[in-house]
């Protein structure tokens, strides 16, 4: 009994943590949303204003979870790359209640409760060459939805793409006309307007769409979307795209209207994905997508219209029937009274009130057929258009001849837009088919079970002929042209009416035409018959000093070249004189023709424009040879010329056969620079100072040594400076600096510690050589105060202590110094310290 109660209230337990689980989860997850949508107008500039519409279960939703959705978290993406631009948040309006039936006489289900409501803002979106994606995202959806694999842990993504304006100009996406159906009703046909209008005008057409996922249970409703591209739900079997909703007949949408028709057979929710998409000029821009829930639902109803006809094949453009003789079948539910109009506009006598007539159509064609029923408390209207295909036939067009392989090329097609099917015979699906070859091409039309079939014979038949052969004569012409071919029927020369045979006599250059043609096609040749011009390459020719000619031999269609320069190009150009000779051939024809060039040269040459400086001496030399005239700008004739002067200087030469050449030099004079070092001087130890001149000049030569205007001095020895002015001319000066040992410097450098052990380094405090400027005193003091060393105490010794005190060696140990001494700007000096003095 214990036991018992054990496993009971275990049991219990359990089931209350399910259903705390499963409370929690609804707060948490988005099952109360069925679906969404999303739009954008564009306002001005980069301003649009984007939409979107959430569909809400009012009667499963939890109040709690619906309020979690008051604002909704958009991205912004590159649609290219899909990298985040941007973010923005919408807040939604107030609900509406979808209440539309779409269906007469229903009882609607009491679950059956939707609510519409409506996000909006204006916002500025980034310029973007790619285009835009725009994002939201949700999880999770309904756990009772059929055509879903686990839907409890499926989201959804809304979103849309807006394009690029600088490829489409600024653009609006479509807006659905109505909303989405708020029930559907098993065993009821159902036809719903889901089309949509656009305010730019843009060609639309309608399909479903395999619906997106987004967001997880671990992030229901994140901020930030994912990154595009979005994955797609996954549909649980047997459900496809294609196969969305079970039903009989089948989901079906027009692509030209949006027109949805479909019967269900089977309670169930299921995910419906709808998109219009947009066209302009052709090209695909964008589109809208309606992401659903639709719920079917077993419903009651007061009467409901339907019919059939057997051996027809249901499409959402109609019903296909191959006979003009239908009969219908009557499904109505609770039907007492039928009205049947047979949409036959032929007659008005094309009604009935049987329950299951027949009608005979007068030919093939569209009608609308309607059935209107009634009893006691409501009537109904059921109405589809049945499309008669007894006698339908194709037709591809007359077969096609061409004159050329390189012509054919052209599309095939049956003038029927609603077949349900159409093949080739090589396997090519569709209405339209591009031919590029010869042969004979089938295309079967299937309207329903209702076929159609056409062929069409391609073909080839280009006039046979053998081209005509250009030719050039070397002198007279005098020659028969004539065409070869095997089926031309007539031939016509371009030189006259009366030439219409095979053969031409000619004895003239020139372009003949003829024209032939076969029983479909004709042809076209053209022959040119040249004459060889003479070569002549000019007379010959003299030149005075350099030269440039050009020697042609003109350009000639078959012409090859060959000069005795080596080139072979029709045109040569010569620098030299000497006898210059050209080989031209043209196929069978030989020409030669020769030019001579004669060339006297005056060689005269000044030299280059010089800059002196200080003074000008140059002698200018004309050589004397075979010269009539010397003729300068100073006046003088003579053929040498002393230049003393700055100037510009000119001469212009006559020879013997009446050649002239003229030269000019330009000199220009400068006087060279001074500089001054100073006097000779003396510098203290360790006290550098800086010599040099203002800088003024180009370059600063210290003892050959490239450098500065400046140069900073330290050690004694003689500082030569060489200069280069602007001009070229330069300058130099000398100066000796000297040290003087016993000046010592403005500041000391004391050590602070000492070894005397004997090695020559570092022997003495504070340094190993002898100051003598008497000016120098040195104090050395022990810890205690004690006076160890005075340097004035040593008249014959050295002026720097050893380490020792009454010629013992002192102990290691730290000492205090007192040193005085002239400074080299000449004032007295004091410096004071300790050091150390190491064994």
């Amino acid at each position: 009994m214990y036991l018992y109660f054990s496993l009971r209230w275990i049991n219990l337990r359990y089931h209350l943590f399910l259903l705390l689980a499963l409370f929690t989860h609804v707060q948490s997850y988005a099952t109360h949303i069925v679906g969404g949508e999303v739009y954008y107008r564009h306002i001005s500039g980069n301003r649009y204003q984007i939409t979107m519409a959430m569909y809400i279960d009012c009667y499963n939703g939890n109040p709690d979870a619906i309020s979690q959705d008051v604002d909704a978290d958009f991205g912004v993406f590159d649609a290219s790359t899909g990298v985040l631009l941007n973010t923005f948040t919408l807040t939604r309006s107030s609900p509406t209640r979808i209440v539309d039936k779409n269906y007469e006489c229903v009882k609607p289900p009491s679950q059956a409760c939707n609510d519409r409501y409506i996000y909006t803002k204006s916002v500025t979106l980034p310029n973007n060459s790619n285009g835009l994606i725009i994002a939201y995202q949700r999880c999770c959806r309904n756990i009772i939805i059929d055509n879903l694999t686990d839907p409890e842990g499926t989201g959804a993504t809304y979103w849309t793409l807006i394009p690029p304006p600088s490829k489409t100009g600024f653009n609006s996406n479509p807006v659905f006309k109505n909303y989405p159906p708020n029930f559907l009703c098993t065993d009821a046909p159902l036809t719903f307007d889901h089309s949509a209008t656009d305010v730019d005008g843009d060609s639309l057409v309608y399909e479903f769409y395999h619906p997106f996922t987004g967001a997880s249970r671990d992030s229901p409703k994140p901020t930030i979307p994912s990154t595009p591209p979005f994955n797609r739900v996954v549909w649980k079997n047997p459900y496809n795209t294609n196969f969305i909703i079970d039903g009989n007949p089948q989901l079906s949408i027009s692509r030209k209207s949006g027109e949805i028709q479909i019967t269900p057979n089977k309670v169930g929710s299921y995910v419906v994905g709808v998109r219009v998409l947009e066209y302009r000029n052709g090209e695909l821009i964008g589109s809208t997508m309606r992401d659903f829930q639709f719920n079917v639902y077993k419903c009651e109803f007061d009467i409901i219209s339907r019919y059939f006809i057997p051996n027809s094949q249901f499409t959402v453009d109609g019903l296909f029937f191959c006979d003009d003789t239908v009969k219908f079948n009557d499904q109505s539910y609770k039907a007492i009274e039928y009205f049947w109009n047979f949409g036959d506009l032929t007659t008005l006598s094309d009604t009935s009130t049987m329950i299951n007539p027949t009608y005979v159509y007068p030919s093939d064609g569209d009608y609308k057929v309607t059935l209107k029923v009634k009893n006691n408390i409501c009537e109904d209207e059921f109405e589809q258009v049945v499309k008669i295909r007894e006698n339908i036939s194709i037709d591809l067009g007359p077969d096609k001849i061409f004159c050329e392989l390189d012509q054919i090329g052209f599309i095939a097609k049956h003038q029927y837009d609603d077949a349900t099917k159409t093949i080739w015979t090589d396997g090519t699906i569709g209405q339209n088919r591009l031919i590029q070859d010869t042969g004979t091409f089938i295309c079967s039309a299937y309207f329903g079970d209702c076929q159609a079939t056409d062929s069409i014979y391609v073909f080839l038949d280009p006039v046979d002929f053998s081209p005509l052969r250009d030719s050039l004569f070397c002198d007279s012409v005098n020659t028969i042209l004539q065409v070869k071919s095997s089926d031309a029927i007539k031939i016509q020369w371009d030189t006259g009416p009366s030439d219409t045979l095979a053969q031409l006599k000619v004895n003239k250059v020139g372009s003949y035409m003829v024209f032939m043609r076969n029983e479909n096609c004709s042809a076209m040749d053209t022959v040119m018959l040249y004459k060889l011009n003479p070569l002549d390459i000019g007379d010959s020719v003299f030149y005075c000093n350099e030269f440039t000619h050009t020697l042609d031999a003109k350009e000639r269609l078959f012409g090859e070249y060959l000069w005795n320069t080596g080139e072979t190009t029709p045109q040569i150009v010569v620098t030299k004189k000497g006898r210059y000779s050209v080989i031209v051939k043209e196929k069978q024809c030989v020409q030669y023709d020769t030019f001579n060039v004669r060339n006297k040269t005056i060689n005269l040459d000044l030299g280059p424009n010089t800059h002196f400086c200080d003074s000008i001496f140059k002698k200018l030399l004309i050589p004397n040879k075979d010269l009539t005239s010397i003729q300068w700008n100073t006046g003088s004739q003579d053929s040498v010329l002393i230049v003393t002067q700055a100037g510009t200087y000119s001469v212009l030469l006559t020879d013997t056969l009446g050649c002239q050449k003229s030269d000019s030099v330009e000199y220009t004079l400068t006087y060279s620079p001074s500089i001054d070092l100073g006097k000779d001087t003396s510098i203290c130890v360790n006290t550098p100072i800086s010599i040099g001149v203002p800088d003024y000049f180009v370059k600063y030569f210290w003892n050959e040594k490239e450098g500065n205007h400046m140069l900073e001095v330290a050690d004694s020895g003689f500082y030569k400076l060489r200069i280069i002015d602007e001009y070229g001319c330069e300058a130099e000066d000398i100066l000796e600096v000297k040290i003087d040992e016993n000046a010592l410097p403005n500041y000391l450098y004391i050590p602070n510690a000492f070894r005397p052990n004997g090695n020559g380094i570092a022997d003495r405090f504070p340094y190993t050589k002898t100051i003598r400027q008497p000016e120098f005193h040195l104090l050395v003091f022990n810890r205690w105060g004690q006076k160890l060393f005075d340097s004035k105490d040593m008249s014959d010794g050295p002026q720097m202590w050893d380490g020792t005190y009454n010629n013992i060696m002192s102990e290691e140990a730290v000492y205090a110094y007192l040193i005085t001494y002239k400074a080299c700007n000449g004032r007295k000096k004091v410096e004071k310290g300790t050091f150390h003095l190491f064994r």
